[in-house]
């Protein structure tokens, strides 16, 4: 299904939402906003889907969430901030790959470089990418820019009027 979404194969998409699940081409049309008889073209690959309009109508009507279309978070995913914020510091340590300790070990390094007098440990990391506060400390938004080299925007925070850099 997510190489489906991704290559934006809706043939296959469809196909599958209808033989897996209890969602039927009627519903399918309906969220779409479009005839069944459509959706049975698209799914016997007689018509392609191919516009940016169309596909984010589906995927807005499907609540198909943005990134795995390859858009940026659709309107109604205002509200799940904190899902894509885990993801995104998350999946940036998995890339590099790190463990927690060693994500903690680069940002004192980090730290001591800065002369900053701040110590990060496993249980930091761990709350960042699972907490749903705007985001770290102000001195910990800089080490994690240094250490990812990544705005903290990039890394899927937001900061508050307050704490800003």
């Amino acid at each position: 299904m997510r190489f489906a979404l991704a290559t934006h194969d809706f043939a296959a998409v469809f196909h599958l939402l209808c033989t897996h699940s209890s969602i039927r081409r009627k519903d399918i049309a309906h969220s779409w906003g479009v005839t069944a008889k459509k959706v049975r073209h698209v799914i016997n690959r007689r018509y392609v889907v191919t516009s940016y309009a169309e596909i984010s109508a589906i995927a807005d009507g499907l609540r198909i969430p943005g990134e795995r279309v390859g858009f940026t978070p659709r309107p109604w995913e205002i509200g799940q901030d904190t899902k894509r914020r885990v993801s995104l510091l998350r999946r940036w340590r998995e890339c590099v790959p790190w463990t927690r300790a060693e994500m903690a070990a680069a940002i004192n390094a980090a730290a001591t470089r800065r002369k900053a007098n701040v110590s990060c440990h496993v249980s930091n990391i761990y709350r960042w990418e699972h907490t749903t506060r705007t985001a770290p400390h102000p001195v910990y938004c800089r080490l994690l820019e240094d250490v990812t080299g990544l705005t903290i925007d990039q890394l899927g925070f937001q900061m508050s009027r307050s704490g800003e850099l």
